[in-house]
């Protein structure tokens, strides 16, 4: 009895090193999705305005749109594995009362790298799909630019017509 007592002891020790080994992931986790959160809002918000100040055609603004109710999609798939995560590591603190066999302790841990793995996964697709539309609206704006000086140059060259029309329509009215 003494022996199993002891062996029973030593389990809950080893599962509450990997129950606090597990909230540590969590943790650095939450901490990894936060930053990207933080950094990804400001980029979006930035885009945004820039849209805004592009005043793009209707096309233009109909696909930014899209994106991003698509990143919301990710956003919100990425803060449903956080939660499942959170929940994960709840019922884990619950049930370190009854003894739990390493198998089922590894084959969360093999769960939580998984999830974590997909997270990472998705992180960096959109960090991606990021510099994609910061890269297209850079370009766009350089072309809205370039447009811009074009037609600046048309309505330079129409007043002077007007202003060649308007002499040669006032020089034959005085040979009248």
């Amino acid at each position: 009895v003494q022996e199993l007592q002891t062996a029973v002891e030593e389990l809950k020790s080893r599962y509450a090193t990997a129950l606090n080994e597990n909230k540590r992931i969590i943790e650095h986790k939450s901490l990894e999705v936060d930053q990207v959160r933080d950094n990804v809002e400001p980029e979006l918000k930035e885009l945004e305005d820039g849209f805004e100040s592009l005043k793009a055609p209707e096309e233009k603004q109909q696909s930014c749109q899209e994106k991003l109710i698509s990143w919301e999609r990710i956003h919100a798939q990425k803060c449903k594995t956080l939660r499942e995560l959170q929940e994960l590591s709840f019922s884990q603190e619950e049930s370190s009362a009854t003894p739990v066999g390493s198998h089922s302790l590894e084959e969360e841990n093999c769960n939580i790298e998984k999830k974590y793995e997909d997270l990472k996964r998705q992180l960096e697709k959109v960090a991606f799909q990021n510099k994609e539309l910061a890269c297209r609206l850079q370009q766009e704006d350089e072309s809205l630019q370039c447009s811009q000086l074009q037609l600046e140059e048309k309505i330079a060259e129409y007043n002077g017509l007007t202003r060649q029309l308007e002499s040669a329509l006032e020089e034959g009215s005085k040979m009248v």
